[in-house]
């Protein structure tokens, strides 16, 4: 969704903001290439954003050091590469029958080939076409796995939710919209299943808990078994995604 409007501030640069009707309060996050964004509810004055912003400040520098380290350490993809999700593997190939670089994924297979003039390590087509595959394996994997589990821990909690959507999220493991509408990163897949069902139950509370605040806290570690600080804090040691 491309952002309202735009404003700078000293030393932080340009700051985006998106209105959102069903905004709660005021969000900041920080994506890729250091570009912050703020989500708010429909006619918050900009001095307000700039303010809230402002506050922020060395929370912004800390995320944008954290992505300048990531995009340092992306995991390059080549034909030694031995990468495998549960039910596929990846395999980097040249192909001299072609002249462009393709992605199929097909019977446990993540397919990447490319014409021998390329070099598939310095090629961004093949890396993203890598991390394409990869995310889409997952999502298939996931697809048999995660909506049964978000059904299975809801009947058993006594949550209700309205829909379970699987996508390639960038920096969040899931979401609950207002409406009930629950995403789930397709990378949750790589995660031990205590961890798969502490984000679910965590985004399961959010249809009763729309916040963080001690009720949310409360009900979290319940459902838990009263492990959720102990889980949330082994959640960390996992990326969102795998490169």
């Amino acid at each position: 969704m491309p952002a309202t409007y735009t404003f700078a501030l000293e030393r932080l640069g340009t700051i985006e903001v998106l209105e959102k009707i069903n905004a709660r309060g005021m969000s900041l996050r920080v994506h890729e290439g250091g570009v912050v964004r703020v989500t708010v509810r429909p006619g918050t004055p900009q001095q307000e954003i700039g303010r809230y912003v402002a506050e922020q400040s060395q929370w912004i520098e800390d995320a944008r050091n954290r992505l300048a380290k990531k995009s340092h350490s992306m995991t390059v993809f080549t034909p030694e590469t031995q990468f495998a999700t549960r039910q596929h593997t990846l395999r980097l190939t040249a192909d001299a029958k072609d002249s462009r670089v393709h992605l199929q994924v097909k019977q446990g297979v993540i397919q990447v080939s490319y014409p021998p003039s390329v070099n598939p390590a310095e090629n961004e087509v093949v890396q993203e076409l890598a991390r394409k595959g990869i995310a889409f394996a997952y999502k298939v994997e996931g697809q048999k796995v995660l909506p049964q589990r978000v059904d299975e821990l809801a009947k058993r909690f006594g949550f209700r939710y309205s829909t379970v959507e699987l996508k390639d999220l960038k920096s969040r493991w899931g979401s609950c919209s207002t409406k009930g509408c629950i995403q789930l990163n397709v990378h949750l897949m790589r995660l031990p299943l205590h961890l798969i069902d502490h984000v679910i139950l965590h985004e399961l509370c959010h249809t009763v808990e729309m916040n963080h605040g001690p009720k949310f806290h409360m009900l979290l570690d319940k459902v838990d078994g009263g492990l959720a600080a102990r889980h949330s804090k082994e959640l960390k040691a996992y990326r969102t995604q795998c490169w």
